[in-house]
């Protein structure tokens, strides 16, 4: 389980899942909502930025490919708003890529 946060890196093992939190720019640290669930309450990113995130860590080498990224129920401006935040103009470039490739099969 990966997030993103404010706070130094940190990657744990817990009842055999593996949880990495990893740092992102205080400026980036935006886009989230308020869940409940039982007597939990936490944050959890929107999809925009749960997409801007994972691009990040990949074009650092810290996450997964993007090659099987879809986008097509996703906003791509509020996406490309959310990369800007990074200040990184590489990350903007792959969001806005990512919004460009060929559409996505249809799952049925």
């Amino acid at each position: 389980i990966t997030s993103a946060t404010a706070k130094p890196t940190r990657i744990f093992t817990s009842n055999n899942k593996v949880f990495a939190y990893y740092t992102i720019q205080r400026e980036a640290f935006t886009g989230f909502m308020l869940k409940k669930e039982g007597n939990r309450v936490f944050l959890i990113a929107e999809p925009e930025k749960a997409l801007v995130d994972f691009a990040y860590l990949a074009i650092l080498g810290r996450g997964p490919s993007l090659d099987r990224v879809y986008t097509n129920l996703l906003n791509r401006d509020k996406a490309i708003e959310y990369a800007k935040l990074y200040g990184r103009k590489r990350l903007t470039e792959v969001i806005k890529k990512l919004f460009t490739s060929p559409p996505e099969p249809e799952i049925i």
